[in-house]
C-alpha cells in the first residue's frame, strides 16, 4: 500500500510538471490578431484584417473596418464573412495556405506575427498582425 501511494504521488508531481502542446505554443490561441491596411488614402477608416488561432491547427480570419473591440463581439466560428483555414506551426514559424491564391508565412514573436505573404503570381509583401488586446 505504501508503494502504491508513493507511485500514486510521483505519478501526479510528473504530470503536474507536464504541459500540453497548446500551453507551449508562441501563438496567442483565443486572442485577437490585427493587421492593417490603409486602402483609404486617409479619407475613410482603414480597414483591418484579424486573424484568431482558435485551436492547434484552425485559424479564424476577416477583415472589417470595426475596431478590435466590436469584433470580438462577433468572431467566432460560422459567423457571417469569417472563414476558417488550416495552419501548420513549426517552432515559432506559422503558415497559412489559402489554397492557390496565397501563403501567409511568419514568424510568431510575444506580441506579433509578421508575415511574408507569396500570392498565385509569385509576388510577395509582408502584413504585420499584433495582438490586439
Amino acid at each position: 500500500m505504501l508503494r502504491l501511494s508513493a507511485l500514486l504521488m510521483l505519478t501526479g508531481s510528473l504530470l503536474a510538471g507536464c504541459s500540453s502542446s497548446a500551453d507551449s505554443s508562441p501563438l496567442a490561441l483565443g486572442e485577437l490578431y490585427q493587421g492593417y491596411e490603409d486602402t483609404s488614402g486617409g479619407t475613410t477608416p482603414a480597414s483591418s484584417y484579424y486573424l484568431k488561432f482558435v485551436d492547434e491547427g484552425t485559424v479564424l480570419n476577416t477583415q472589417s473596418e470595426q475596431t478590435p473591440e466590436q469584433v470580438r463581439a462577433w468572431f467566432r466560428r460560422g459567423a457571417t464573412n469569417v472563414n476558417s483555414e488550416d495552419y501548420e506551426l513549426d517552432g515559432n514559424v506559422v503558415t497559412i495556405n489559402y489554397g492557390l491564391a496565397s501563403t501567409f508565412r511568419g514568424t510568431v514573436e510575444a506580441d506579433r506575427v509578421l508575415f511574408e505573404v507569396t500570392l498565385a503570381d509569385s509576388s510577395k509583401y509582408q502584413r504585420n498582425f499584433a495582438l490586439s488586446k
